[in-house]
């Protein structure tokens, strides 16, 4: 009897130990459940998940800020508006290089030449070939008295020149390789006048005759300086004409000369200015257009200085 009651008495611990154990896992059970909707894959996905990032950093986000200040179509297009449409750069030459060249050209012993020239590369127009000339038989010149720092200032301006020049023959082969458009041999030249006086201008330029040859008129400039000749008032313009219409040209003679001051700009009377410099890959002069383009030139006069300047620009 007593066996029996110990027996039973053992059956119930057992029986109340199993019954602890249940109720104890699914108290587990449901606090894991509770746990997962607070801390768990769906709790962490809503605050920091891949949404979530992509809302503030992700790949959308950067990509279309990124491009917007610093994509490839905005710096290339910056470029082109800065050395293209007014004939001038946008990179100058530092403060203390440009009062370096204003005392050069200051100097009195610099020839009006050369005067001019250094006024044209401070204003970031492109020097001709005659004026690089001058600058650098200036820079060489013992006996012009110029110090040290000048005598950089102008090496400085001529290689930032040289360089301009570079990028512009660059961005010439560019177009040419491009091929977009006929083949163009001529360009219209548009002639502006922003000295504040009248000028007298003369021109020589290339005709293209029907048989395909080039002539000069209205005359060879090495046998003859007779010139077509206009008066162009301040502030106005015209294209180069023939005296009846507009002419389309590949490279002239032209010199100028100020009704009041008697100032004169003669840096192409006796070397060719070239309306088409583009170069094909047959050494011939030409560029692809669907029309022909003009040549913008303007002559103006800068305030601190005396001589005429003329600054080209393609449009």
């Amino acid at each position: 009897m007593r066996a029996l009651l110990l027996g039973l008495v053992i059956g119930l611990v057992g029986l109340a130990s199993a019954s602890s154990t249940a109720a104890s896992s699914h108290h587990g059970s449901h606090h894991g459940k509770g746990g997962k909707k607070t801390a768990g894959k769906k709790g962490s996905k809503k605050t920091t998940g891949k949404k979530g990032g992509k809302k503030t950093t992700g790949k959308k986000g950067g990509k279309k800020g990124g491009k917007k200040t610093t994509g490839k179509k905005g710096g290339k297009k910056g470029g082109k508006q800065t050395a293209g449409k007014n004939g001038k750069t946008s990179n100058k030459l530092p403060k203390k290089v440009q009062d370096q060249l204003k005392k050069t050209a200051a100097n009195p012993n610099v020839t009006p030449a050369q005067s001019g020239a250094l006024y044209a590369g401070m204003s970031g127009y492109s020097l001709s070939d005659g004026q690089r000339n001058a600058l650098s038989e200036l820079a060489a010149d013992d006996s012009s008295g110029l110090t040290s720092e000048q005598r950089e200032a102008i090496s400085m301006l001529l290689e930032k020149d040289a360089e301009n020049k570079d990028e512009q023959l660059a961005a010439d082969d560019e177009s040419s390789d491009n091929a977009d458009g006929h083949l163009q041999l001529r360009r219209y030249l548009l002639l502006r006048n922003e000295t504040g006086e009248p000028l007298t201008i003369q021109v020589q330029f290339r005709m293209f005759s029907g048989h395909g040859e080039w002539s000069w008129f209205p005359a060879d400039p090495r046998r003859s300086d007779k010139a077509l000749k206009y008066t162009l008032s301040p502030g106005k313009a015209l294209y180069l004409t023939d005296g009846e219409s507009r002419v389309a040209t590949s490279k002239v003679r032209i010199w100028a000369e100020g009704l009041k001051t008697g100032t004169k700009w003669v840096d192409y009377k006796d070397q060719d200015l070239w309306l088409v410099p583009e170069v094909s890959k047959g050494s011939h002069h030409g560029y692809h257009d669907d029309k022909i383009q003009t040549v913008s030139m303007q002559l103006t006069r800068p305030a601190d200085s005396p001589e005429l300047l003329a600054a080209l620009a393609r449009r």
